[in-house]
C-alpha cells in the first residue's frame, strides 16, 4: 500500500522545483527576444543612416553634373549641417569639403579635385553610423 502512494503524484518540493526551472528557463529566452530586438533597432539605425548619406552623395555628383551648378557649386557651405535630417529627427548630416593635398588621390591636379566626406550621426545612439567619402574631379 506505501508504494502505491508513492506513484500517485508530485509533492510539494518537486512542485517548487519544476516552477523555479521553468522560471529560469523563462527568463533566459526573454533576454533572448530582448537582445534581438535591440539589434534589429541597431540594423534599422545603420541602414537609415547609410541611405541618408547615399542621398547626400548622390545629389552632390547630381549637382556637380548639372550645367548651371558644376564643379564650382560644391562647397561646405552650400552642403551644411543638418540637425536634425529634415524629416528625419533621430539623425544629423554633415558634409565637409576638402581639396585633397596628395596628388595621387585626385587623377587630375589636386586643385581640380574636392575630396566630400558624408558623416550621419544617430541622436538615439550618439556615435557616427554611417559615412560616405569620395572625390569630385573637374576635367
Amino acid at each position: 500500500m506505501r508504494s502505491a502512494r508513492r506513484n500517485a503524484g508530485f509533492n510539494l518540493i518537486e512542485a517548487i522545483a519544476v516552477i523555479v526551472l521553468l522560471g529560469v528557463g523563462a527568463v533566459a529566452i526573454l533576454s533572448l527576444f530582448a537582445s534581438g530586438t535591440r539589434s534589429i533597432g541597431m540594423n534599422v539605425d545603420s541602414q537609415v543612416a547609410t541611405q541618408l548619406a547615399q542621398q547626400r552623395a548622390e545629389q552632390i555628383l547630381a549637382d556637380r553634373r548639372n550645367p548651371t551648378r558644376g564643379f564650382g557649386y560644391i562647397t561646405n557651405a552650400r552642403y551644411g549641417a543638418e540637425t536634425p535630417v529634415v524629416g528625419f529627427p533621430n539623425y544629423n548630416r554633415t558634409v565637409a569639403v576638402t581639396t585633397p593635398f596628395v596628388s595621387p588621390a585626385c587623377p587630375a591636379a589636386p586643385a581640380n579635385c574636392k575630396q566630400v566626406v558624408v558623416n550621419v550621426t544617430s541622436t538615439s545612439t550618439g556615435i557616427n553610423v554611417a559615412n560616405a567619402t569620395f572625390l569630385v574631379v573637374f576635367y
